[in-house]
């Protein structure tokens, strides 16, 4: 096993230094001095080896810092190998969320982000902060970057932070509800070439698209500029969150946008609030509403149907690896994406606001990727962290989510019972859809 300094390798102690033994394979290894020593410096909250290896430097007077590298390498793989420690190769990450502002025009009944938050006094990145964080994340080899709020159209400096990650040579997403853009907007947009426009709605129905958003003339704007935007050619996609108001409205939504070639995105799961308000998911889909759309989507279509479903669908068959399985990371944040809200802070997504892996104001991106506390413990979490599920046949049929969990009980790993409901329904829909 080859662990290179340049992955940001970083371990964690799973046994007790001096003598160890692994409950599960029965194995004991007795260790030396320089083993204990070694060990002792492997702590349970996980650390980078080239930082262990400066540390270990200073207790010898003959051992330059290769030398000691390559023995503390080998040292390493026979603990991993004997299952008392355990080890990440941290890649830099493909997608980076970047909230330019909490500021918002809509004041949609599901959203997560408070009320309190999107008014006049909102809190926005300026452009220079927005442009050094560019920098920073193309240096890392980072290939994509969602520009998200609140509402991005309402960032004065919007444009120019498109350009500037679009000359790195970014793959550029926006997030909008598509009620700011003016026909030069649209055209700026054009040129700029955006990859893709994810624009939220939820009903062609005035009056039930207005009341979701708490705004009168929502509609017809955002509706304006998803036309224009065909008309243009620019990629667009809309987005739909199904709750209880507009569950009825879905399917002619989706038959029209599939005339038009336009992506739907579809989420049936909100989450409470921030701040852990749970005031907003009244409007979530009950159990029972929830199978009824689902059996009607998988009739009229299927693909939306296991899109939804299907999230983390895993077929138990001969080749499953359970105890795989088990270690593998509940979230893909952290791994492969990061978020930086608008007053900078590092997080693992928009949800988990309290779950802060640094600030960019004190620390570089790339220092908080690698090296912050925080995020290496949350790379720690994995499937068996959650033991009513790790054992649960249906736990590959549950679109569990830490952020859910957290806003909803306080706690990532407390499950919400209503994963455990939408399981059974999945298990069913699946069934139905390969018969």
């Amino acid at each position: 096993m080859h662990l290179s300094l340049n992955k940001s390798t970083i371990f964690k102690r799973v046994g007790h230094y001096g003598y160890l033994s692994n409950i599960s394979t029965r194995q004991n290894l007795t260790l030396d001095e320089n083993g204990a020593l070694w060990l002792s410096h492997i702590s349970y909250i996980p650390k980078r080896i080239d930082y262990i290896v400066n540390e270990l430097v200073e207790n010898y007077d003959d051992a330059d810092f290769n030398t000691l590298q390559n023995d503390f390498h080998c040292f390493m793989e026979e603990l991993i190998s004997a299952g008392f420690i355990d080890c990440i190769d941290v890649t830099p990450p493909r997608l980076l969320y970047l909230e330019l502002t909490q500021m918002c025009n809509e004041r949609c009944v599901h959203c997560y982000i408070p009320s309190s938050l999107k008014g006049e006094t909102a809190i926005s990145l300026s452009l220079d902060k927005v442009l050094k964080i560019i920098d920073e994340y193309s240096a890392m080899s980072g290939t994509e970057i969602v520009f998200t709020g609140g509402e991005i159209g309402l960032y004065k400096n919007l444009f120019d932070v498109i350009e500037y990650a679009k000359q790195k040579g970014l793959i550029v997403t926006l997030i909008t509800n598509g009620t700011t853009f003016t026909n030069e907007d649209i055209k700026r947009i054009k040129e700029l070439d955006i990859d893709k426009i994810q624009i939220s709605l939820y009903s062609l129905s005035k009056h039930i698209h207005d009341s979701i958003t708490k705004n009168t003339s929502s509609f017809e704007k955002t509706t304006r500029t998803i036309k224009l935007m065909i008309e243009h050619d620019i990629p667009v996609e809309i987005a739909c969150v199904v709750i209880k108001d507009n569950r009825n409205d879905v399917f002619e939504l989706l038959k029209h946008f599939q005339q038009l070639g336009v992506e739907v995105k579809l989420e049936v799961n909100i989450v409470a609030q921030s701040n852990c308000d749970k005031s907003n998911i009244a409007c979530r889909l009950s159990i029972v509403e929830y199978r009824d759309f689902l059996q009607h989507l998988a009739c009229i279509s299927p693909e939306q149907a296991k899109r939804i479903i299907n999230r983390h669908h895993i077929e138990y068959d001969e080749k499953f690896n359970y105890s795989e399985y088990l270690h593998k990371p509940l979230c893909t944040a952290a791994f492969s994406s990061i978020y930086i809200a608008a007053n900078g802070n590092v997080l693992p997504c928009g949800n988990l606001v309290n779950i802060i892996f640094g600030n960019i104001n004190a620390a570089s991106l790339c220092d908080i990727w690698t090296d912050s506390q925080t995020i290496n413990s949350f790379r720690q979490i994995r499937e068996k962290d959650l033991p009513h599920c790790a054992k649960c046949e249906l736990s590959n049929y549950c679109l569990r989510c830490l952020a859910r969990n957290y806003t909803e009980n306080g706690n990532m790993l407390e499950i919400s019972q209503s994963f455990c409901e939408q399981a059974k329904i999945a298990q069913e829909t699946i069934n139905v859809l390969k018969n």
